[in-house]
């Protein structure tokens, strides 16, 4: 089972992707450059842009992503944006007469930070965590991912969905919540979870082949800055992530999950399943620098931590542009056994 709370280690890497710039009479946008090509590809069709602003954006910007044929799918909280689709062709005249927008990235597409989520013949490789004296009671733990299924060792206590319902048929999302909660009742102990008695949110982001898009990251990132009193989520999950295509300070995922963070809440990403690649493929928004960034560790079923080594598949930093070291933490992440979703894949 490939890792699922994630991925990474050290490296240098110096490719990148930079910004192009549109000039207008009114102010210089910038665009990533997957923003541009996109643009530049689709001619007649539509793209999906995520749009940040000077200023939060108001009812004037919204008109004007209406009268060049776009359509407005999200507005943030987090960060002053718009998720839009809009024809390419109108795409450049929207940049060019709103001073407001100052930043343009492409809606990247993401996906779970595994393939699959059938178990192995490998149990649980650190028992004496069953003798910690921590359970997660009182903890509220958001998982946005591909939703979670209800499940004989877990039922979340919470369910919400950015894409209707909030099942898991992939099966991505209950393993990693059986991984931080299940109870453990099924198997009589031995595949029990790390805090069995956290307060499990469950915030559907992924379809039925765990993929999505980083706009319906950042409106669940929204949802649980805006709900994380009531629930007192102190904890959010992101075992997902989209290669790293523009600096961290401009990518609309990196800075809606650091501005969660600094509202007090921890955030734990995956640094990627791309290890096989080289150094610098550690995903975002696992790439930064503020957040908590787990990669995967083998661990060898014996009693001896020297001969443990980072998972082959589990993606190396320093990041890619930042040349930030990442992962953070190394966490058992190959083969690791957990709850599997009635009738996923």
């Amino acid at each position: 089972m490939n890792n699922l709370l994630t991925k990474l280690s050290v490296g240098l890497l110096t490719l990148g992707l930079a910004s192009a710039t549109i000039t207008s009479h009114a102010a210089d946008v910038r665009l990533s450059e997957r923003a541009q090509a996109a643009i530049a590809a689709k001619d007649g069709e539509k793209v999906k842009l995520i749009l940040t602003y000077r200023q939060p954006p108001g009812l004037s910007d919204e008109d004007d992503i209406k009268g060049n044929a776009g359509k407005l799918h999200r507005s943030f909280r987090l960060i002053p944006g718009h998720a839009i689709e809009i024809p390419a062709k109108a795409a450049e005249k929207l940049l060019q007469n709103n001073p407001n927008i100052a930043h343009v990235s492409l809606d990247e597409p993401l996906t779970a930070a595994s393939t699959t989520s059938l178990p192995t013949p490998v149990g649980h490789g650190y028992p004496e965590l069953f003798n910690l004296p921590y359970t997660g009671a009182g903890v509220g733990v958001a998982v946005i991912d591909s939703g979670v299924k209800s499940h004989p060792d877990l039922k979340p206590n919470v369910s919400v969905s950015f894409l209707g319902k909030t099942d898991d048929k992939y099966g991505h999302g209950n393993h990693v919540a059986g991984i931080i909660a299940g109870n453990g009742k099924h198997s009589e102990g031995p595949y029990r979870g790390v805090a069995p008695d956290a307060y499990m949110i469950n915030v559907r982001v992924l379809d039925d082949q765990g993929v999505g898009l980083a706009s319906d990251v950042i409106a669940a990132l929204d949802w649980v800055l805006l709900n994380k009193d009531q629930y007192d989520i102190r904890v959010v999950n992101l075992s997902l992530g989209h290669p790293v295509v523009e600096p961290a300070a401009t990518d609309p995922l990196v800075q809606a999950v650091e501005a969660v963070w600094d509202a007090g809440v921890v955030v734990v990403a995956s640094a990627g399943n791309a290890g096989h690649d080289g150094y610098g493929t550690i995903t975002s928004p696992g790439n930064s620098s503020k957040i908590m960034t787990v990669g995967s560790l083998t661990h060898w079923g014996d009693e001896d931590p020297m001969n443990d080594i980072i998972s082959t598949y589990s993606s190396r930093g320093p990041t890619l542009l930042d040349h930030v070291v990442k992962p953070d933490l190394l966490a058992p992440g190959n083969r690791v056994i957990s709850l599997k979703a009635k009738d996923a894949y």
